[in-house]
């Protein structure tokens, strides 16, 4: 019988001292533990964090407020692209997946 997975909360200091394995330079997303996915090797370039573009607006949106004319997803998404994938802090930034999914990926 094949065991059952289990979810279990992981720490930044957890993350950090893993990454820093690969690259001691590494930079971490504050407060995206929960999107957290592993690193990614790229030729000629330092390996960074990789994080689900996703669960980092859900985890966002939980914060959000939002007024009668936007819902909390739509305001954590702009803020997400403006102020997370727009702060560009060098080659060891963070980089942050859009998963596929074939329901979204048909037309």
């Amino acid at each position: 019988m094949a065991k059952k997975k289990t979810s279990r909360t992981v720490t930044r200091d957890q993350i950090a001292e893993w990454v820093s394995q690969f690259n001691d330079e590494a930079l971490l997303a504050d407060g995206m533990e929960g999107a957290f996915m592993g690193v990614c090797d790229i030729a000629g370039q330092p390996t960074i964090a990789v994080y689900d573009r996703q669960k980092c607006i859900e985890i966002l949106a939980k914060d959000m407020e939002a007024d009668e004319c936007e819902d909390q997803y739509s305001l954590a998404e702009e803020f997400f692209d403006f102020n997370v994938v727009g702060a560009w802090m060098g080659e060891n930034t963070p980089r942050f997946v859009t998963l596929y999914s074939p329901e979204e990926g048909e037309g």
